[in-house]
């Protein structure tokens, strides 16, 4: 066969103007992708999250063509039919010339036109021929609009005017029709257009394979070519449609990925689309080498095939290697000589598992040991181009075979398993390799299509090898996965408008471009100081990160290190200091050298110079050190490149030979030699043992060690510590850690290093040592064998002997190293070190990590390392780099579809719907018609109906949902649901018994509660619902933040001054403020030493400014006490101003201290400034819930005077206090104990409670009466060493209301008093001081000016007690309001209050923390005490960044350390799992995310990592997300106790009302206990069950996320003993959804509950409770598979409580669940089909419930028509695995013939065979069971064959309706137990009236015998089992 030519190639794909470009773009990784363009389709309008929302798609990112603009008058095309004609036809015009030119024939000319033909591919021409058909639908719109503003009334004039407009307006963006309009709408003139541009003559059509199309033309063209028909082709395809009807179509498919597109990998779940054009000429080979034309490559076959009946929209493996076959039979040659396949490739699991089968499986069959091609897709770069994709695959295969280069495979980061099997026949390439020496240069690429069409084409290249160009080897090594965007400036102000710029701009840009902004950004570097960089993977992920350093540099930060590692900010003050850590073993995992070797050749120099192995086990001592090493050097290299040094470095153990090797001490070569030298000393001179890691201090450790010979042998941080000796020393140790509550884990190590046991290691390594040349040492370095900076005449041979048994002194090492560093470094492999690092300094650490696959670690370094100042060559990293120029800023062009211009028009009406018109209501369930209120009863009928999808009429009013209408509980739960919302019913009050309850006993129900609902007013509650009601305690911290960017710049305004006292600010300010372009506003200046008259003007000032207009400004500005309280309750009271409160000291620089900050306050601000400028903003900070030391200051001879009386909050406080401490307590009040029987009764109450007690009257505002009752008080108890000051006054009343009057009363009882107080004792012996303030003093509250002010004052006067009387605990108590008792409840403000969201506290609350308080030595003087204070944003709580989890994404409610409370939406297009949780029609939210869930809102409250142990779990009702909506829950957690909190999880379905779940989470670090339940001993093979096939879909209705069964070693019905997988990762949530797990795989922890579905294989299983998780969180993950035994501990009714434990492959207990509790819902009557293995629990069971009788039944599938089946050994064997299934252990089979047996300590064993079944009964006293098939036989047999029992027979089928053969089965099945048992035939049997279903118990003597007809999985007769036992009928 003649080979076909390829002489000539153009194309226009995304980011590619022709083949050189692509080619390029291919080797050095550059994707297209970006989000899809508004001006292409708005996204607004199309893009949804969620997959099953109707009309719209979930992918918004897209390769499209940026521009491009078709030469029209170059091509002399006239105007009008441009605009009429498809662009398609354009571009195919453009880039058939082009393609032409490219092969010699520019213009056309020189072809021989008659016969040169065109052949192009294309599906459905182009969206914009589509879209431009709009402006015929005209009509369509004028009606539809006509006759709905028809309905709206209009009138016709108004209507017609409209209408004209209207259509003017919509048809403006269309062309209008005109000649070409129809020409140009059609697909097959795009090849016509190019026939008659070029005057072409040999035919021109289109072909349409759908995406196979353009590779079908290529084929076409080929044969045309191969029959003589023409002698030059044009062939090639165009694909413009990104439009709604190709996106939304895919979308619906599942075709769009989900998350990001990946190809050939592991997690492949879609592609992003794309478009283009690529045109080819082709020409026979012999007349293109006659012709001279260059020939890229030549065609040498081509197969194409359909999948006949395989799926019409998914590939089919058998079809596509047809299409291989034909393929390589027409070449002449093997597929498995072929290096290049360039596949199809759309990155769907299925597409990408088809294809890549296929061909493994083709080129095994061709040649099984042929070695791995390569495999790539040019998808990954530019997208699906559908029609145009297979020609630009091609075209770059062309390149390929061209230039002898295999591309890599871009879009692969987790190579498929079909690319990683050992016996793999194909390779996905990381980087561009020259074509394998002695290789054909031969490539295939595929393309398949809708319909099943197949396409495969052969390149061959001949001739001589070429040499790889060097730029073609530089762009191969210049392949990134990521890019670090760099910008500095000369302030933060100028820095957050850059970033703010570059945020704004980068979610234009595609993935390909941020490598070219990033050299933009680069060059325009200018050694400025304010610095930042980020680490990006894409646009999204760079807007994300610069977005959060915009939002830093708002919030103050001006030094930010993000803990992934990839936002940087900071001031580069001078050059900055590096440390480098060099690691030891136990870091890394392999050889690779990772994406440093692939990106830099002078690293590669160094993986070649060590020659590491490629395979085997990377962990072993001899391997890992010299592994460990190279890292460490190649990492350097990477660091030398960019400049990065250092001036110090710490090497860990091994690592510190590296560090000798930067050193100078030691080459290249001597450290490579010197590290295999000690792995091998190591491995072979070392004594056996082990290591553990501790979680605890060096000294809790050698506590711990005792006596055990178990040394220290790591110091790897303040509470790292690491030991090592002999193996069951170690685990003594374990077990002391594990009884002291201390957290450790074994080390997976060889042996026990920096130990004794390795010293013979140490002896042969110094042999080794001895023959070394070292120099001197020449840099810094802090040895972890001594914990010192090394000197330079080191005897190093001695310290590196020393060190192998020395232990590693990391931690002080580092404590050294890292002062006066700016930065450390961890190089080499792994990233254990900058983690421990971490733990032991404030220094940021960084890992280089160079066996990462991803360029990002060495991006991090050169980020951190430029923000902080050090000099980094940054241009290296671009060096190679294939980037174009592109300037910030850039507008881009596009496609632009004449839909999207439209107007823009956002619309945030609520859509009112008018009711419609009462209709005829048709027999099937409906609402109720208008009119006529649905009644409860008619409401629950039509909701069952609906679900139950029956006629309304078969539902009836006593109809029951589980028993007759088969619907689940959480169905039923869920029309309940329903319910109670329609009748206003609160879901906290609706019924859920709902076991036997018909539709009428729950209508009765629900109209009892409605009524109850009705008469209290019941209100859906407006707070959001915590997890438990709380009161904290919260200190009152300074926390230094910047100055947030001034606000958007004003004018100058006027200023009115107030300035009581003469403050010298107070001129100087005014001027300033009124030439600072902040606006007009108010400023009061108040003096030093604020004094209470001061506060007159400042009141006079707060009133003229509540009546100012909006946006006018107050500012109080202080230098101690003043007005702070005041100016709070202005701006609640006011909040359309804008209020900035300043502390500052009285100096001149103050003055621009406070335009700054009042410059920046956008609504609120308090700040406070000490004398260098340093600005400090109060900060609540909860404190833990307990005291962490507990000192009393008070004993048995102090004594306590009490203010504010002897009643209230005072009184239960004061008590308090005395009962812990023993003190006296002396108590103050105006009233008369005699006239005032509340004060008496307190009194006597504290006498009686043994408390010393005195009583006397004053005023505290009047000092001589607060002398005379001290006095009195004192000669009756001693001298007062204690004050509780609880006096105080308020009468609330707004701002414009109070005067200086109000204030003094006010001021009266709470300064005044404790002043006079103070004065009247001797304050030097003051041990205790409390006084009550309020919150109010901290935040302001509507209508308490004064009180706020007063209690602002309260607190200062407090500390400054404190700060005269160092031996005095000082402490301003600082309350919320309470509940029934102090000032709250007497103004009657609670319930207001807790409507706004401020809770009150509790009585029992307040007495409770207030004790915790006083006994705290460390209690800070000023301490906040409340609930939540929602609504009030006075006062700044402290609120880290929350982690980036699923369930943490919108808080509503949040207190850091106490409360959060977030909402999620919930959708099957969010949360990918709940698709594969679907039972009923409902779409279930699983337990285990439902724990998940909390774990993660609890951790994000707490700041707590590990995983917690979960107690008390109780998942009350379902959650449901409706199949094509959402639903939205909220998930609450509250900290109850330290390392304790509530969690619980409400949902939008019952309006948030109730709790669906809810657990208590201890974070104890404990790990998993030891112990039972056991597993199966050996000796008896796995049930023969298969989950995936026998289980999944029938028994368990769980989807393939959660098939994680995968075999049982026992399966009984109170006994499971199971295998499951725990995988690391899984698609569990949308893409654009955080993916991270705290409690790692749901999947297998959702197997521990349907696990157990095997011990009620007759119902479904859903969780209700369980008492206590130990969960393995992270540890389990990705370990393969676990084993999980469960033991039933109770059953009562359907409710089942199991215990679990779980074990890893070591038999080691990592995760143990008590008191599982399970529920059966939708029970089956065991008619069958079975699976013969879940019979034995089912039976089991159904006899106990039958009978009474407990028995261990199990049932052993075997194959009948085997040979030795009825063989008695065989028999036996059979017998012997039954009867252990039974009891759980081996049986003898020796001893265990047919018929009844007994079993030593377990009771009597009966086993019977028969119909392929083996049943074996363990019961105590008399058994027998029996198998019968059931088999037709006449009358007359029957009666022969049941002799006496004929009868019997007769009466079962007459009672049960069953046939006459189905009953005499029974019969003789009863018949044979009873002869088995030793009865005589003659025996009567009689039938009970027990039974139910298929089951029929018989009566004969004594014994019962149950029998049961069912049916078994693939067999086609029913069967008898009869079971004979004693006991009950």
């Amino acid at each position: 066969m003649s080979r076909i030519a390829i002489v000539g190639m153009a194309c226009r794909y995304p980011d590619a103007a022709s083949p050189r470009e692509l080619w390029e773009n291919a080797l050095a990784g550059r994707r297209a992708f970006r989000r899809l363009p508004d001006v292409r389709m708005r996204l607004d309008d199309y893009w949804n999250a969620d997959p099953a929302h109707p009309d719209t798609f979930y992918a918004r990112t897209a390769a499209v063509i940026e521009g491009y603009e078709f030469d029209r008058l170059g091509y002399r095309i006239a105007g009008s039919t441009y605009r009429s004609t498809d662009l398609t036809h354009w571009l195919a015009l453009d880039m058939a010339g082009l393609a032409l030119a490219d092969a010699g024939f520019p213009k056309a000319e020189g072809l021989p036109r008659e016969r040169t033909g065109v052949v192009v591919g294309n599906t459905l021409t182009g969206e914009f021929t589509r879209a431009n058909v709009m402006r015929l639908r005209w009509p369509y719109v004028r009606r539809t609009v006509g006759a709905a503003l028809k309905e709206q009334g209009w009138d016709d004039d108004r209507l017609a005017t409209f209408l004209a407009g209207l259509e003017e307006t919509y048809k403006s963006p269309f062309p209008s029709i005109d000649e070409d309009t129809l020409a140009g709408g059609l697909s097959n003139t795009i090849a016509g257009r190019i026939c008659n541009h070029f005057d072409l003559n040999g035919g021109g059509y289109t072909v349409d394979g759908a995406c196979s199309s353009s590779l079908l033309s290529v084929t076409t063209a080929c044969k045309a070519l191969i029959d003589g028909d023409v002698d030059v082709a044009l062939a090639g395809g165009v694909d413009l449609s990104i439009d709604p009807f190709e996106i939304v179509g895919f979308a619906k498919t599942g075709a769009l990925a989900k998350g990001e597109m990946r190809l050939y990998d592991r997690r492949s779940n879609g592609f992003w689309p794309g478009e283009g054009c690529g045109m080819i000429v082709l020409m026979r080979e012999e007349d293109a080498v006659a012709g001279r034309h260059r020939v890229y490559a030549t065609i040498a076959g081509w197969g194409i095939s359909s999948d006949g009946k395989g799926g019409i929209t998914r590939p089919e493996v058998s079809g596509y290697k047809l299409a291989l076959r034909r393929a390589y039979e027409r070449a002449g040659f093997g597929i498995e000589t072929v290096e290049l396949f360039e596949g199809h490739g759309t990155g769907t699991a299925v597409g990408d598992a088809t294809e890549l089968t296929a061909l493994s499986q083709a080129r095994a069959e061709a040649d099984p040991t042929v070695g791995r091609a390569a495999v790539t897709s040019i998808k990954g770069m530019i997208g699906h181009a559908k029609a145009a994709a297979g020609i630009a695959g091609l075209i770059k295969a062309a390149m390929a075979v061209h230039e002898q280069v295999l591309p890599p495979a871009i879009g692969c980061v987790e190579p498929h398993d079909v690319l990683t099997d050992e016996s793999a026949k194909l390779r996905a390439l990381r980087k561009a390799e020259p074509w394998p020496d002695g290789a054909p240069v031969r490539a295939g690429i595929t393309a398949m299509g809708f319909g099943g069409i197949n396409t495969h084409v052969v390149l061959e290249k001949t001739g001589p090898r070429r040499r790889v160009p060097s730029r073609t080897r530089m762009l191969a090594g210049a392949l990134q996965d990521a890019e670090l965007l760099l910008a500095d400036a000369g302030s933060p102000e100028e820095l957050r408008g850059r970033l703010a710029e570059l945020a704004g701009f980068v979610p234009a840009v595609s993935y390909a471009q941020l490598a070219d902004l990033a050299a933009t950004l680069r060059g325009e570097l200018r050694d400025l100081p304010w610095r930042a960089a980020v680490v990006v993977t894409s646009p999204e992920d760079a807007e994300k990160q610069l977005a959060k350093l915009v939002e830093a540099l708002d919030a103050g930060s001006t030094r930010v290190l993000a803990a992934d590692g990839r936002a940087f900010l900071g001031h580069a003050d001078g050059p900055g200091r590096v440390g480098f850590l060099f690691p030891g073993q136990g870091s890394g995992r392999g050889t690779s050298g990772g994406a440093l070797r692939r990106r830099f050749a002078e690293v590669e120099e160094i993986y070649l110079q060590a020659g590491l192995p490629t395979g085997g086990d990377m962990v072993a001592t001899a391997v890992a050190q010299p592994r460990i090493v190279t890292g460490s050097m190649a990492g350097l290299r990477a660091l030398s490149l960019i400049g990065v040094e250092a001036e110090v470095a710490v090497g860990h153990s091994l690592g510190e030979l590296s560090a000798l090797q930067w050193a100078g001490a030691l080459t290249e070569e001597a450290l490579l030699r010197l590290a295999a030298a000690r792995g091998e000393a190591m491995t072979r001179h070392s004594a056996s043992g082990t290591m553990a890691g501790v979680r605890a201090t060096p000294d809790t450790v050698t506590e711990l060690t005792g006596d055990l010979p178990v040394v220290i042998a790591g110091y790897n941080g303040p509470e790292q510590t690491v030991v090592a000796g002999p193996v069951d020393a170690i685990e003594e140790f374990g077990a002391r850690a594990t009884a002291a509550g201390v957290k450790w884990t074994r080390l997976a190590v060889s042996h026990a290093f920096h130990s004794p046991l390795v010293a013979p290691a140490a002896e042969a390594f110094g042999e080794h040592l001895a023959g070394e040349e070292f120099g001197p040492v020449g840099r810094q370095i802090v040895s972890t064998v001594t914990g010192e900076v090394l000197q330079p005449d080191t005897d190093l041979p001695a310290l590196l002997g020393r060190q192998i048994t020395a232990p590693v002194q990391f931690t002080q090492a580092v404590e050294v190293a890292a002062k006066d560093m700016d930065l450390l470094v961890e190089v080499g492999p792994g990233r254990v070190l900058s983690t421990l690092a971490a733990s032991v300094t404030d220094v940021p650490a960084i890992a280089l990590d160079t066996d990462d696959e991803s360029i990002a670690g060495l991006l991090r370094v050169a980020g951190a390392a430029y923000v902080t100042g050090v000099p980094v060559a940054h241009e290296e990293l671009f060096h190679g780099r294939l980037v174009r120029p592109l300037a910030v800023g850039t507008e881009f062009s596009f496609f632009q579809s004449p839909v999207e211009q439209a107007p823009t028009v956002t619309i945030e009406g609520v859509v009112v719907r008018p009711e419609a018109p009462a209709a005829e209501a048709p027999a099937t369930a409906g609402p109720a018609t208008a009119g006529a209120p649905e009644s409860s009863i008619d409401l629950l009928r039509r909701l069952a109906a609906e679900r139950a999808e029956l006629p309304l009429e078969m539902v009836g009013a006593d109809s029951r949902p589980l028993d007759e209408l088969h619907l689940s509980s959480v169905t039923v739960m869920h029309i309940i649901d329903q319910a109670t919302q329609k009748l206003g019913v609160p879901a906290s009050h609706a019924p859920t018994n709902l076991a036997t309850a018909s539709l009428r006993e729950l209508s009765e129900a629900l109209d009892a509660l409605a009524a109850d609902a009705s008469a209290a007013g019941n209100a859906a509650p407006a707070v959001v619902a915590g997890a438990a009601p709380w009161a904290r305690a919260f200190a009152v911290d300074a926390d230094v933040l910047r100055l947030p960017a001034r606000t958007s710049p004003q004018e100058n305004g006027r200023w009115r001054l107030y300035a009581p006292g003469g403050s010298p600010l107070a001129e100087p300010l005014h001027q300033a403020l009124e030439s600072g372009k902040v606006g007009s506003g108010i400023v009061v200046v108040l003096p030093a030493g604020c004094a209470e008259e001061h506060l007159a003007q400042a009141l006079e000032a707060a009133k003229v400014a509540a009546g100012a207009e909006a946006g006018t400004r107050f500012v109080v500005v202080q230098h101690d006490r003043g007005a702070a309280g005041l100016a709070k309750t202005l701006q609640l009271e006011a909040p359309h101003l804008r209020t900035t409160i300043v502390h500052v000291p009285a100096t001149p620089a103050a003055v621009d201290l406070v335009v700054a900050e009042v410059a920046a306050t956008t609504r609120f601000a308090e700040a406070f400034y000490d004398e260098a400028g340093t600005r400090r903003v109060p900060t609540m900070r909860a404190l833990p819930v307990g005291a962490p030391r507990i000192e009393q200051p008070l004993g048995s001879g102090d004594v306590l005077l009490v203010t504010g009386g002897g009643k209230g909050i005072t009184a239960e406080c004061a008590l308090a206090v005395a009962q812990d401490t023993g003190a006296a307590l002396a108590v103050l009040g105006r009233s008369d104990p005699a006239g005032d029987p509340e004060l008496a009764a307190n009194l006597r109450r504290m006498a009686d409670a043994g408390v010393t007690v005195h009583y006397a009257r004053a005023d505290v505002t009047v000092a001589g009466q607060v002398r005379a009752a001290v006095a009195e008080l004192e000669s009756a108890l001693g001298p007062v060493t204690a004050v509780l000051h609880g006096a105080g006054r308020n009468e609330p009343g707004g701002i414009t209301t109070l005067d200086a009057a109000a204030f003094r009363r006010t001021f009266a009882p709470k300064i005044d008093g404790l002043r006079n107080v103070l004065a009247a004792v001797d304050e030097s012996r003051l041990r205790l001081l409390v006084s009550f303030g309020s919150i109010i003093g901290r935040a302001g509250l509507h209508g308490e000016a004064h009180y706020a002010t007063a209690n602002d004052w309260l607190a200062d006067l407090t500390r400054e007690v404190g700060e005269r009387n160092p031996g005095c605990r000082a402490i301003c108590m600082e309350w919320s309001v309470w509940s029934d008792v102090g000032m709250g409840e007497r103004l009657s403000v609670v319930d207001g209050l807790a409507r706004k969201g401020i809770s009150p506290i509790s009585p029992e609350q307040g007495v409770r923390i207030m004790r915790r308080l006083v006994a705290d030595p460390d209690v800070p003087p000023v301490v906040v005490i409340s609930g939540r204070t929602e609504g009030i944003d006075t006062v700044r709580y402290d609120l880290p960044e929350l982690p980036l989890l699923r369930f943490v994404d919108k808080p509503l409610v949040r207190y850091h350390g106490v409360e959060l409370v977030t909402e999620a939406e919930m959708s099957a297009g969010t949360d990918l799992y709940l698709a594969d949780h679907l039972l009923d029609g409902n779409l279930l939210f699983p337990a285990v995310f439902g724990m998940e869930a909390m774990a993660q809102v609890a951790a994000a409250a707490t700041g707590h990592q590990a995983a917690p142990v979960i107690e008390d779990a109780e998942f009350l009702r379902p959650i449901i997300i409706p199949p094509e909506g959402s639903t939205a829950i909220r998930i609450a957690a509250t900290v109850v106790d330290d390392g304790t909190v509530a969690a619980a999880i409400r949902s939008a379905e019952t309006g948030y009302e109730v709790d669906h779940f809810r657990a208590t989470l201890r974070y104890t670090g404990e790990p998993a206990p030891q112990g039972a339940p056991d597993q199966a001993g050996d000796g008896l093979p796995a049930v023969p069950l298969d989950p995936r096939t026998e289980m999944y879909g029938d028994v368990l209705f769980q989807g393939g996320r959660f098939h994680r069964l995968r075999r049982y070693h026992r399966a009984a019905a109170r006994h499971v003993d199971a295998d499951v997988a725990a995988e690391a990762s899984g698609d569990w949530f949308a893409g654009f959804l955080p993916g991270g797990l705290l409690l790692a795989d749901p999947g297998m922890r959702d197997a521990l509950m349907h696990g157990n579905q095997v011990c009620v294989p007759d119902a479904t299983l859903l969780p209700t409770g369980i008492e206590r998780i130990h969960s393995a969180g992270t540890t389990a993950e990705g370990t393969g598979e676990l084993r999980y035994c469960a033991t039933e501990r109770s059953r009562d009714g359907d409710t089942y409580l199991y215990d679990i434990a779980v074990r890893d492959a070591g038999g080691q207990v990592v995760e143990r669940w008590s008191g599982l509790r399970l529920q059966a819902v939708r029970k089956k009557d065991g008619r069958g089909p079975w699976v013969a293995p879940l019979l034995g629990s089912y039976l089991e069971r159904t006899l106990e419930d039958l009978t009474g009788v407990r028995a261990a039944v199990a049932v052993e599938p075997y194959d009948p028509a085997a040979g030795d089946a009825g063989a008695p050994d065989a028999r036996r064997a059979r017998a012997a695995v039954a009867a252990g299934r039974a009891v759980g252990r081996p049986v003898d089979a020796a001893g265990l013939p047919d018929g009844v047996n007994e079993l030593a300590g377990t009771g009597t064993a009966a086993v019977a065979h028969g119909a392929g079944l083996t049943l074996c009964v363990v019961a105590p006293g008399t058994t027998g069971c029996a198998v019968a098939a059931v088999t037709a036989r006449t009358e007359e047999q029957w009666g022969q064959e049941l002799g006496p029992h004929a009868a019997l027979a007769g009466e079962i089928s007459a009672r049960t309706g069953e046939g006459p053969d189905t009953a005499g089965a029974r019969v003789l099945a009863a018949a044979a137990c009873l002869a088995g048992a030793g009865s005589p035939d003659t025996a009567p049997i009689t039938a009970t009236e027990a039974g139910r279903g298929p089951w029929v118990v018989l009566a004969a003597g004594g014994v019962r015998v149950s029998t049961l007809v069912t049916t078994l999985r693939d067999a086609p007769e029913p069967v008898v089992l009869a079971i004979l036992t004693e006991g009950r009928s």
